[in-house]
């Protein structure tokens, strides 16, 4: 079921349109309701603030080497998915209602697999449900297998740009 209104507090989305512009003028749109955002993304900070507006967006960035002891603390690495996981929780604990974008999906599946990324979204899924918050995870089909799609499809609600030109038949096949 696609989805086009408001993001539903305890609800889990997925979307695979991968570009942040459209999903990121909805999270602005919450953001200026009340509802507090977190972005963790995969793409670098000054491209971030400078293509999107985010004012109101807390962001946390997947980095791709070892970050050395003492390093930032807004920066995770996508094989450390207990550090992701709090900081998703922790982030839906101390904001009621709050929306997390997860930009990077791919990431995670490349870095830990696929059946630890669907253990994660499992476990995030719950606590979304929970907490009374909203995730939404960017799945770029072009980096999962059709059949990893549909396990994505069954767990969690499609939410579709209007321009979206992306679909599952974008998935390898398998």
């Amino acid at each position: 079921m696609a989805m086009s209104g408001a993001l539903e507090p305890g609800a889990s989305y997925y979307t695979l349109d991968t570009g942040l512009g459209w999903l990121l003028q909805r999270v602005a749109r919450e953001v200026a309701a009340g509802r507090r955002a977190l972005l963790i993304t995969r793409r670098p900070r000054r491209w971030v603030e400078r293509t999107h507006h985010i004012e109101g967006v807390e962001t946390l960035h997947f980095r791709m080497d070892r970050a050395p002891a003492g390093a930032a603390s807004d920066a995770l690495h996508p094989e450390n998915v207990g550090r992701i996981f709090t900081a998703v929780r922790d982030f839906l604990g101390r904001h009621k209602g709050a929306v997390v974008v997860i930009d990077g999906a791919d990431v995670l599946a490349f870095y830990n697999g696929f059946p630890m990324f669907v253990k994660l979204l499992y476990t995030i899924n719950d606590i979304v449900w929970s907490s009374g918050g909203t995730v939404v995870f960017l799945i770029d089909p072009r980096t999962f297998r059709r059949r990893e799609i549909h396990i994505i499809q069954k767990e969690l609600l499609e939410l579709r740009s209007p321009e979206s030109r992306v679909g599952v038949e974008d998935a390898a096949e398998g």
